[in-house]
């Protein structure tokens, strides 16, 4: 979710574990982030480190691990870790994940998105703010809307593929939070 933001933030991550970018930057302007790009990141080895980015392997349960550079990033933040980004920098990504036919491609994207952005939301928005019935009205209306316009686009396509691969994920994510296996997940430590 991108939308627009005024802030010396380029990403910040909200309350639906989504994410808004700011498209108002200005040159020469330092700007810091809650997000970013897990292939180009430059920071101390004990920080990185520090944040047990292995605790994360949850991760590798879907093909995809998405949203694994958001995890990285707002796991750093929570920690009291200052990221700073900078736009003048280009990068080539090659997707390793290119060899997979385009619809397989992506229905696994899609389950991976959806099914790791909520156990996301619950392991660093739920878990992590105060004010719990706000991130879960947040939540819900994320699912809400998800669920919604792949029914449609569903509907469209006469293809249920969309909208049952979305069911899947929510209701396998659902399911991981309540498993022993997260449970044992140690908590975020906080800065």
């Amino acid at each position: 979710m991108a939308e627009r933001l005024n802030s010396s933030y380029l990403v910040k991550i909200w309350r639906t574990g989504g994410f808004i970018v700011n498209t108002n930057m200005q040159e020469g302007k330092q700007y810091y982030s809650q997000s970013g790009h897990g292939t180009c990141v430059f920071g101390k080895r004990e920080t990185l480190q520090a944040m047990h980015f292995d605790e994360e392997i949850w991760l590798q349960d879907t093909r995809y691990a998405l949203p694994d550079d958001m995890v990285m990033f707002y796991k750093l933040h929570l920690m009291g870790a200052r990221i700073a980004v900078n736009r003048s920098v280009r990068f080539v990504h090659l997707d390793a994940g290119s060899s997979l036919a385009s619809e397989e491609k992506k229905l696994a994207n899609m389950y991976a998105s959806a099914r790791n952005g909520f156990v996301f939301w619950h392991r660093f928005i739920y878990k992590c703010q105060d004010k719990k019935w706000l991130s879960v009205a947040c939540v819900l209306r994320r699912m809400f809307f998800t669920l919604f316009f792949a029914f449609l686009k569903s509907l469209a396509k006469w293809n249920w593929r969309y909208v049952s691969t979305y069911a899947k994920a929510y209701a396998d994510a659902f399911r991981f939070v309540r498993s022993e296996r997260y449970k044992e997940l140690p908590a975020i430590r906080l800065a």
